[in-house]
């Protein structure tokens, strides 16, 4: 059976118009985490920023989680874009986002340096662009600390986004 254009053109569309609303209905998510409270005491090296407050998310969909308990996040498969940052008083920190379900360090870190004399500028963000398969935890972690750092409540944040997600919608 041959097609003239007219029913050619009408398939395209068709199949062009169901690949739109595909991808149009797959979820995709976000969460924006802080701390609901300033840390008191020192933050030692290699300790998760205890994130324990979710200040916006998504509705409808969970492809992230915070466990404020623990200040990790789940993600589901998919691609994610982290990025973490802190405000701190009268110290240095230097931060990195660490995949916790693959025991590695991911991303750039993030440096701030709050004491009176400051040998470099600032990168507070620390920055990751994640790709995983299986449901993965993740946290912002401590690689160095000076001068007892407090982490600030409010100005620090965790914001996750959701670039992609894996299997069907």
């Amino acid at each position: 059976m041959s097609l003239n254009n007219e029913q050619r053109a009408r398939i395209a569309n068709k199949i062009a118009n169901e690949a739109q609303a595909e991808a149009l209905t797959v979820p995709l998510d976000y969460l924006l985490a802080n701390r609901a409270s300033t840390t008191s005491g020192v933050l030692a090296v290699g300790n998760p920023i205890p994130f324990d407050a979710v200040v916006d998310k998504a509705v409808g969909v969970a492809n992230i989680a915070l466990d404020i308990s623990t200040g990790r996040f789940t993600l589901q498969p998919g691609r994610y874009r982290l990025v973490g940052r802190c405000r701190i008083i009268v110290s240095a920190l230097n931060t990195q986002w660490f995949d916790v379900t693959a025991a590695a360090f991911i991303g750039t870190g993030g440096a701030i340096d709050a004491r009176a004399v400051q040998t470099s500028g600032p990168q507070p963000d620390a920055v990751a662009v994640l790709d995983v398969t299986v449901a993965t935890e993740v946290e912002l972690r401590v690689l160095s600390a000076v001068d007892n750092p407090q982490v600030l409540a409010v100005f620090t944040a965790a914001d996750i986004l959701q670039l992609a997600r894996r299997g069907k919608a």
